[in-house]
């Protein structure tokens, strides 16, 4: 008796312990956000309307058209001899409506716009010239000023770069240098970022194919043991 007793309650040998694939390892720490360094030259963003522009760039200008263009770019000139930029503005931006505005005009108004604070509306005219005139070093340099000043830095890196390109200057060269060591840092960053999440992703990857040949392990296991319920002694299902 005691010998069917000690043979009841020994300890039945454990089933092997299935991982689960549900635990994964814990994910890898975010990269905190460094605070923004003060940027005393920052400017806040202009919102529209932005100055008008050209009704169109193959327009046939009548003569009298053509002299009063040169006669507002004139003004315009005297306006900004004279240190009043928003007259200067204004008087560009009649010439500009007149139509047929050059790459030049675009830029020379961008400019005024600059001086005046007002990034936004300065990108806007250099867009607007560099449609007209792609090769406008003048166009990407005051686009990539005024990026600087809203602290987009890759945007001005790639416009200061390549004005440099077009038509090297060497007072750009200190803004060219702050901004190329804002972005480098800002980049690095985002490819470390980049390279975290990748392999967050393949790890997600390789649990979810874990998981997957384990849901298959363990549906064949279950069909089996039903076959093998089934055949019962014989060894055939049905009881054949």
């Amino acid at each position: 008796k005691e010998a069917t007793k000690a043979q009841e309650t020994k300890p039945t040998a454990e089933e092997p312990k299935v991982e689960d694939p549900e635990e994964e390892e814990p994910e890898e720490p975010e990269e905190p956000e460094e605070p923004e360094e003060d940027d005393p030259e920052r400017l806040e963003e202009d919102p529209p309307p932005y100055p008008d522009k050209s009704p169109g760039d193959d327009l046939e200008l009548t003569d009298e058209q053509l002299d009063k263009q040169g006669d507002t770019k004139q003004a315009a000139i005297e306006a900004i001899e004279d240190g009043d930029l928003p007259k200067a503005l204004e008087k560009y931006t009649e010439a500009i409506k007149i139509g047929n505005a050059s790459a030049m005009m675009y830029t020379k108004r961008a400019e005024l716009l600059f001086k005046l604070k007002r990034p936004c509306a300065c990108i806007s005219d250099c867009d607007a010239a560099l449609v007209i005139n792609p090769d406008s070093a003048k166009a990407f340099k005051l686009r990539g000023k005024s990026h600087r000043k809203l602290g987009r830095w890759e945007q001005a890196h790639k416009d200061i770069s390549l004005a440099q390109k077009l038509d090297f200057d060497d007072d750009m060269c200190e803004m060219q240098d702050f901004v190329a060591k804002k972005w480098k840092k800002i980049s690095e960053r985002q490819n470390r970022q980049k390279a975290r999440q990748d392999r967050i992703d393949q790890k997600k990857k390789m649990a979810e194919m874990k998981r997957r040949k384990a849901q298959a392990q363990k549906e064949y296991e279950e069909y089996d043991k039903k076959r093998a319920e089934e055949a019962g002694p014989g060894g055939m299902p049905g009881g054949m």
